[in-house]
């Protein structure tokens, strides 16, 4: 319940995250941080916070807002929010935050993020665990978004419980982009120069690893892995990358050793000249 000072990255592909990323910085910061133990991965809390909620609800989902702050009649648009989303969804946002805490235990989510760090050479900061905040989607719409801000991860939840298993996978994928953007100057100068004679692998290589670590390896552990005829990634060249490197990924984690020039000109060599088409 406790955030630890966040990062941010980005909020996905074309969104202007500066205006976000300043409000849930100063929301985060406020209500302060519990150090950890020191780990080469993070500690992870699932929280449903209002205020963080709130705010990403209002300046993300436009078209909801509108809906939602319609015929308001004198109330604020953050008293209908409450009164309309936060309100209602509460109960269920509490049931959603512990089961996915008891999958993650199950999962073995803490060694999966270790092996993934260990993958990536990054160290986590102690004193900063990871918060996944839950937003409240109304309906059950089938598009959902989540997103990687260092120590936050965003993730929408709608009225739908029993997709928890999907939505695991989701957000281990977004833990691993959290991660990767953790890596020191001179580890990201180093894949960096290792890519530097394939630039459209390196440019693919954040989003495959973390759809193979994520949406797979650790969805795996979950008894949720996607099927092989499903998408694993919205982008063909990315979901295609993430096919062809599976196994070499799958070996060099289950051999705990960490991404280096060999798995680089590996990788490089199975990137496909052009996405695999799915039926």
């Amino acid at each position: 319940m406790h955030p630890g000072p966040p990062r941010f990255a980005w909020l996905g592909p074309g969104i202007d995250s500066q205006p976000l990323i300043r409000v849930v910085v100063a929301l985060l910061v406020a209500t302060g941080a519990t150090a950890a133990p020191a780990t080469a991965a993070p500690i992870v809390r699932f929280e449903a916070n209002e205020t963080v909620a709130r705010e990403y609800f209002l300046t993300r989902q436009p078209e909801l807002s509108r809906e939602t702050c319609a015929g308001a009649r004198g109330q604020t648009c953050v008293a209908r929010w409450r009164e309309r989303i936060w309100t209602p969804s509460w109960p269920r946002l509490r049931r959603q935050a512990a089961a996915l805490e008891a999958m993650a235990a199950r999962a073995r989510l803490a060694d999966t993020l270790d092996d993934a760090a260990r993958f990536f050479g990054v160290i986590w900061p102690p004193d900063a665990p990871i918060t996944v905040v839950l937003v409240p989607i109304p309906g059950k719409p089938e598009t959902t978004r989540a997103s990687s801000a260092g120590a936050i991860v965003l993730v929408e939840m709608t009225e739908r419980e029993d997709d928890l298993a999907e939505r695991y996978g989701v957000i281990a994928h977004e833990l691993c982009h959290s991660l990767w953007r953790a890596r020191s100057d001179a580890r990201r100068r180093q894949i960096d120069a290792w890519f530097a004679d394939a630039p459209r692998a390196l440019a693919l290589l954040d989003e495959a690893l973390a759809t193979v670590v994520g949406n797979v390896l650790a969805a795996e552990r979950a008894g949720a892995r996607p099927a092989e005829d499903d998408r694993w990634y919205d982008d063909p060249d990315i979901d295609a990358f993430a096919r062809a490197i599976l196994p070499l990924v799958r070996r060099t984690v289950e051999a705990r050793c960490p991404l280096d020039a060999k798995f680089a000109d590996e990788a490089k060599r199975l990137l496909p000249a052009a996405p695999i088409p799915r039926r």
